[in-house]
């Protein structure tokens, strides 16, 4: 019986185990994370510092949020760089545009990806 045991390990080559080190480029990549991220950084941009700020922003950071809300998918609700300014976002019309579409956007990349 031993001897059948071996006979059959002997066909057989050792296991290998492929160990990946770098899975970062497929998580990063992924159109979810990708998202969530642009969201994250979306909300930490326009809807906290810009709309707290009393100042007006920087043209940096308008630029950056012009292409945020493409991204997004916002540019029928903040096209212009003057709606950046605190007393538009303020406006709970407004506010209530932005959270739909960013829920719908969500919605669909996460139905897409199911």
């Amino acid at each position: 019986m031993k001897d059948i045991r071996q006979a059959k390990w002997k066909n057989y080559g050792p296991t290998t185990l492929k160990i990946k080190t770098d899975v970062t480029d497929y998580h990063a990549t992924h159109p979810i994370n990708q998202l969530l991220r642009d969201y994250n950084e979306f909300v930490r941009l326009v809807l906290k510092q810009m709309s707290r700020s009393k100042k007006p922003p920087a043209k940096a950071d308008v630029q950056w949020a012009l292409k945020l809300t493409r991204r997004l998918e916002l540019h029928t609700v903040l096209w212009r760089a003057e709606q950046f300014e605190g007393s538009y976002l303020r406006d709970r019309k407004v506010a209530g545009q932005i959270r739909e579409g960013l829920m719908s956007l969500i919605c669909r990349v996460v139905q897409h990806e199911n």
